[in-house]
């Protein structure tokens, strides 16, 4: 995340979004990208006298995409701790209502 920072980058001597076409995206320019990178897992167990233990570790290193903390229909309930569980959440399967759009 960070502050947002805002350049001419085209050289027109004002930060806007020029026509907002393909040809004239003004000052908006594509940073980063959403390509996987360097895939890593680790899995870790361990035993000693009937106890186990097992540790997984798994994510993308150099992975410059992160979805908008903000996005419900991403995150679901877990957007943040203050999220309230919104209408799109409560279609979840029952017996009773089997023409859902999310799994029980």
């Amino acid at each position: 995340m960070g502050d947002l920072k805002f350049a001419d980058m085209n050289g027109d001597r004002k930060v806007d979004y020029g026509k907002n076409t393909v040809d004239d995206p003004g000052d908006r320019r594509i940073i980063g990208n959403n390509r996987m990178r360097l895939p890593y897992s680790v899995d870790l167990s361990a035993d000693w006298k009937g106890f186990d233990l097992r540790v997984f570790f798994q994510g993308i290193g150099k992975r410059d995409w992160y979805p908008n903390p903000s996005n419900h229909y991403f995150w679901g309930v877990y957007a943040q701790p203050w999220a309230n569980v919104q209408v799109h959440n409560l279609d979840a399967w029952t017996p009773r209502t089997r023409t859902v759009t999310i799994p029980a």
